[in-house]
């Protein structure tokens, strides 16, 4: 993720590593979101699973992003 992130591709709020997913708070800055994620899924996945030892993907293949509209709800989502 930081090497994606140190492309200046998006700003990362918040995030949380869960037992068997990711939360991420972020806003894209140069590029959609959708290669964003796709960008951010495939470098961590290859590393992910070459540290592992193991073969094929990693991540599931869709996501699921939500738009916070007010202030309120972003800290809400932060805490």
């Amino acid at each position: 993720m930081a090497r994606v992130r140190s492309t200046g591709a998006f700003f990362l709020y918040a995030y949380v590593v869960m037992p068997h997913h990711l939360h991420l708070l972020l806003t894209p800055h140069n590029q959609n979101l959708t290669r964003l994620m796709r960008d951010i899924k495939s470098q961590s996945g290859f590393q992910i699973v070459k540290k592992r030892g193991t073969r094929g993907s990693f991540w599931q293949e869709r996501y699921f992003d939500h738009i916070i509209r007010r202030v309120r709800h972003f800290w809400q989502k932060v805490e």
